[in-house]
């Protein structure tokens, strides 16, 4: 019998850009789920390797898998594509490179048909190529439900981090969001809290089902420096979607202390000293410092000091000068801060 499309409960979907060496484990992984009733879709990003060839052989072998061929438009447009296509009532994130446990579908879609949940958040591991594993804790709450909006203040508070694969989402929270385009490094993070915001009720289920895989060869690892330079863009989008759903005000003050939070992340990117757009953005990040005036985050000085501390220890000497000037700036404010 065919099936209809209230019948699917969870879709799975999976970017991939050239990952002939992980993208069978991943599908696999995902066939292997206990929960019958769901969907995997496929999107072959551009691929240039084997990646394409694989998943079309894979796809022969399950009938819930559909594959999406298109050019390279980066993961937002692969995930954008699968979300405008899927069937589920959930929905389940998993990256190329990564894989899944097989009860992950079965007892996530459980728990939030149980708590009537609009939001699940789970635990996850993170994998070597050298075969070592760290369990990792995201929001570190009982397990049960929660109002969306505690779980966005502690995402704001950096209490569980922004990866949409570690979390399962109703699908009809996609209805009127999407992960933007114009954003190539940090798009998980520019879209989680407006499904947070969308949401009701978010769930904390400790158990982790998605195996993260560290490859220093990403593209996300080997340029760090873009990745965090597009964090400018990143927030002034979380920002037009407060204002446009009348919550400007409501976080305010939490989101500018995160993006303080996160761009001072550009000064820990791995050394680009000969790099001109590296340089370009350090004095962007001078400048931004320079003119905010919201940073109750660093009042918090065991954050300060770890941030500092990381600066000095990967700056080469000319760049010490920049240092010590970031340095004075963020010193001044918190003494004008300390006096109010």
């Amino acid at each position: 019998m065919n099936r209809v499309e209230n019948d699917i409960k969870v879709s799975i979907i999976i970017p991939a850009y050239n990952v002939e060496k992980y993208i069978e484990r991943c599908i696999k992984s995902a066939s292997k789920q206990t929960l019958a009733e769901i969907e995997i879709i496929v999107i072959n990003d551009g691929s240039t390797d084997r990646t394409k060839e694989i998943i079309e052989s894979l796809a022969q072998q399950d009938k819930r898998m559909v594959v999406i061929n298109q050019v390279n438009g980066g993961p937002s447009s692969a995930r954008n594509a699968g979300l405008d296509i899927a069937k589920g009532e959930f929905i389940q994130h998993l990256d190329g490179d990564d894989w899944i446990e097989e009860l992950a579908c079965q007892e996530l879609y459980a728990f939030a048909k149980l708590k009537n949940l609009d939001v699940v958040i789970c635990d996850f591991f993170s994998n070597d190529d050298k075969g070592k594993v760290d369990y990792i804790t995201e929001w570190s709450q009982a397990q049960g439900e929660y109002l969306a909006v505690d779980a966005l203040h502690a995402f704001l508070a950096v209490k569980f981090q922004p990866c949409i694969w570690a979390k399962f989402f109703r699908a009809c929270l996609y209805r009127e969001i999407r992960l933007p385009l114009h954003i190539l490094f940090g798009e998980d993070l520019a879209t989680t809290p407006k499904l947070l915001l969308k949401a009701q009720l978010v769930g904390k289920y400790n158990k982790a089902f998605v195996h993260y895989t560290y490859n220093p060869k990403s593209i996300t690892k080997n340029h760090v420096y873009k990745k965090n330079s597009e964090l400018f863009a990143v927030f002034k989008s979380i920002r037009l979607f407060l204002k446009e759903n009348d919550y400007k005000e409501t976080f305010q003050q939490e989101l500018l202390d995160l993006e303080f939070y996160y761009v001072t992340g550009l000064l820990l990117a791995p050394p680009h000293w000969d790099c001109i757009e590296y340089k370009k953005k350090i004095q962007e990040l001078c400048n931004y410092i320079s003119k905010t005036n919201h940073i109750n985050f660093l009042v918090n000085y065991h954050i300060y000091n770890k941030i500092m501390l990381k600066i000095i220890m990967r700056f080469p000497y000319p760049f010490l000068i920049r240092f010590f000037q970031i340095q004075h700036i963020i010193k001044s404010k918190l003494r004008r801060f300390n006096n109010k």
